[in-house]
């Protein structure tokens, strides 16, 4: 990757053959796109997307610790939430329903451990935890 992150590269990938919107959300989890869905994929949108990608689970996943507890949430309530994500934009109102989706977990645990040492809230562990639900959530969705 280069500057920009993955979706710079997909959007230079893609360039004069798809528009590429990034609706990023950095710093959030699950639990706040929740909340916004509506927005996002509007059933007024003029156009409807051919892939989404749910990206959450990095930030659901780090150890609950005075300074992020917004960031975490417990793996439950994380697998409710990207159940209903992904139940939501398979609705035809929500613009999104003959739409690829595609779901990714990411946790950045060594760039925080270099950055923050014992301080650091993300474990490779956690991270496979929360992959791993949201793997089963997928499947469940697909039957």
């Amino acid at each position: 990757m280069t500057h920009g992150g993955w979706g710079a590269s997909l959007a230079h990938f893609y360039s004069r053959q798809a528009d590429v919107v990034l609706q990023g959300y950095a710093g959030w989890n699950s639990r706040q796109a929740l909340q916004v869905l509506p927005t996002v994929f509007s059933k007024d949108a003029p156009v409807q997307p051919s892939l989404v990608i749910v990206y959450f689970g990095g930030n659901d996943s780090c150890r609950p610790h005075h300074y992020c507890l917004s960031l975490h949430v417990p793996l439950s309530d994380y697998t409710e939430d990207m159940r209903q994500i992904g139940l939501y934009i398979r609705l035809p109102s929500s613009q999104c329903e003959n739409a690829r989706r595609f779901y990714m977990v990411v946790c950045q645990t060594g760039l925080e451990l270099s950055l923050f040492g014992s301080f650091c809230t993300r474990t490779n562990e956690a991270c496979r935890v929360y992959s791993n639900a949201c793997i089963e959530t997928c499947n469940e969705l697909s039957r």
